[in-house]
């Protein structure tokens, strides 16, 4: 089933707004990157699943199994990230990964 659970956002600016959730070692060269990637999943990403999966109610699955929405959403969304930045190294965008997973929904 295509799920798509991963959201993401490249940051050219603003990135100043992040610097309380990056470690030290990070801070300086997220800030001083052209382009920061966010890559997140979306914990509701089964309302969109009527348009992505039409056959079938898929997303009445997810809405009745909290665990299941949030497993699904998890797994999928990282590996879609993983995709990204395969998709990214292929084309020779030069990068070092720091993934972080947090439950929730960003603000």
């Amino acid at each position: 089933m295509l799920a798509r659970p991963v959201r993401v956002r490249p940051l050219a600016e603003g990135k100043e707004k992040l610097k309380p959730a990056l470690s030290a070692g990070n801070t300086d060269k997220t800030l001083a990157a052209p382009v920061t990637v966010i890559v997140a999943y979306d914990p509701k990403f089964y309302d969109h699943l009527p348009k992505l999966f039409p056959h079938a109610d898929a997303r009445a699955w997810f809405v009745t199994s909290e665990a299941l929405a949030a497993e699904t959403a998890i797994r999928n969304g990282t590996l879609q990230g993983g995709y990204f930045i395969l998709a990214a190294r292929a084309l020779g965008i030069d990068w070092r990964a720091d993934v972080r997973l947090r439950q929730g929904q960003g603000g």
